[in-house]
């Protein structure tokens, strides 16, 4: 599969955020997730990256554990979208009338396995305190993050009886 490359408006212009501020449980937080995906090779850091939005910290379920998400949503009104079909639940459901089994598949990290192409990596940068980073892979929360990511994962699960999802 082509790594995902994003379509700007033709008026698109920079996304710049400013430092914030965030509790130590969070800095802390950031600092660990940050080198982690450092280390995976999922960003680089870029100090010289002209487009930069800011990274959310939202709590878990369990006490003192968090996710960091990027607010793309500047970057996000300067896109042109894909289209595709966004399902819907209540049609989802007619199809399963008949079955007899359910279950649940988790896509734990499932966007991280997708590249995002080289000239569209930066539109996702992100400002810690620590720098500026740019993530290699499709993040949750682009605006085009699910329609370029459920095409692979419908022919991976092609052989199941779901055909309206």
């Amino acid at each position: 599969m082509p790594p995902h490359k994003v379509t700007l408006k033709p008026d698109a212009v920079p996304v710049r955020c400013k430092a914030r501020r965030y509790a130590p449980e969070h800095r802390a937080f950031m600092k660990k997730h940050v080198q982690e995906l450092i280390d995976a090779g999922l960003c680089i850091r870029n100090p010289h990256s002209k487009w930069c939005s800011p990274p959310l910290i939202v709590k878990k379920v369990e006490p003192g554990d968090f996710r960091m998400t990027v607010d793309a949503r500047q970057v996000n009104a300067q896109t042109l979208r894909m289209i595709w079909p966004m399902p819907i639940h209540e049609v989802i459901m007619d199809y399963l009338t008949d079955s007899e089994l359910y279950f649940l598949l988790d896509f734990f990290k499932g966007y991280w396995q997708f590249l995002l192409s080289l000239e569209c990596q930066e539109l996702f940068s992100f400002l810690t305190d620590m720098g500026i980073f740019t993530p290699t892979r499709v993040l949750m929360g682009g605006s085009d993050s699910v329609a370029y990511c459920m095409p692979p994962c419908r022919r991976c699960s092609r052989n199941f009886s779901i055909t309206g999802c």
